[in-house]
């Protein structure tokens, strides 16, 4: 089957207010600028939710990690996927973008749907045909593939597109700032009750099956004894890691009480290369240093914070 999942390009979050989230995270990390497009209004046409016509609109910000984005949208009129997933009581990561790996929007909408996961949200801006699926279900978030006019990339995107206002300094939306914490996007852990009744719609979308399997590690923080079922998915550049918890004290049982199934870390590049800097960074933007997992030549660190919308892992 083909692969019909090559990378994920984008952390997208969904808010009830763009500002107040896209000026916290970006403090959190230490990011550059966000620019703020307005679809409020105007600017969204042909727009569909479920195959029927429905004037969704929405209200984002959008930066750059590295090669990677960080969006913020806040869903204003209309029914949207963005509105179901805060009709969870949700926030945080909702979807993600994908790398069409060289087919077509309509090859890829097509691919999709015979995988089990059919674009349920449509519209389109002057330059760009937009779809997103509702897969919270089965997926843990929803995916959104684009297709540009001939020629155009996502910087060039941001250069011709409509501006509402900035936060932070124009000049910083594709260069992080020297003191910020991260420098690329590496992982997206979903953190589930079952791994793999999640991983078989990846392998679907992939047409790689994923072997899951127990094991126990040692919180280094704590000294407690866990143990997870996890899964692995390697993408072009990020990795997708399913973690479902099952015993001890760790992280992704926190998270899963206390947030449900989702996205709820994000795998990062970090820009200090030593771990006493690392920690002694985070913790300056107040981030609990929550989880330390040795594996093999490298040790993963779990940075938490009870108000970011999602945790970060770095491995040195």
């Amino acid at each position: 089957m083909p692969n019909f999942l090559a990378d994920m390009t984008q952390v997208a979050l969904v808010s009830d207010d763009v500002e107040a989230t896209t000026r916290h995270v970006r403090d959190l990390l230490g990011l550059g600028a966000f620019q703020l497009r307005d679809f409020r209004v105007e600017g969204l046409f042909e727009t569909t939710l479920d195959r029927r016509p429905e004037p969704w609109r929405m209200f984002l910000s959008i930066s750059w990690i590295g090669d990677k984005t960080i969006e913020v949208i806040e869903p204003a009129g209309g029914d949207s996927v963005f509105r179901r997933f805060l009709r969870r009581g949700l926030r945080g990561v909702q979807h993600t973008a994908i790398d069409r790996g060289g087919w077509t929007y309509d090859e890829m909408k097509a691919g999709w749907a015979a995988a089990g996961a059919p674009i349920a949200q449509e519209g389109k801006t002057n330059v760009t045909t937009i779809g997103y699926t509702d897969t919270f279900d089965t997926l843990k978030l929803s995916i959104e593939t684009l297709e540009f006019a001939p020629g155009m990339t996502a910087q060039e995107r941001a250069k011709s597109a409509k501006v509402h206002s900035w936060i932070g300094d124009p000049a910083t939306l594709h260069e992080l700032p020297p003191d910020s914490l991260v420098t690329g996007v590496t992982k997206f852990y979903l953190i589930v009750d079952d791994v793999d009744a999640t991983a078989v719609h990846y392998a679907k979308l992939t047409g790689a099956p994923m072997r899951s399997f127990e094991t126990p590690f040692t919180n280094l923080k704590t000294c407690v004894a866990c143990k997870a079922r996890l899964a692995f998915l390697d993408l072009k550049t990020t990795q997708v890691v399913f973690a479902q918890p099952l015993a001890g004290d760790d992280l992704f049982g926190r998270l899963r009480d206390a947030r449900g199934e989702g996205a709820h870390i994000v795998g990062m590049t970090p820009r200090a290369t030593d771990e006493k800097t690392l920690v002694r960074e985070f913790a300056a933007k107040g981030w609990e240093h929550a989880m330390m997992v040795r594996v093999g030549p490298q040790t993963l660190h779990y940075f938490h914070r009870n108000d970011s919308p999602f945790d970060v892992e770095v491995a040195l």
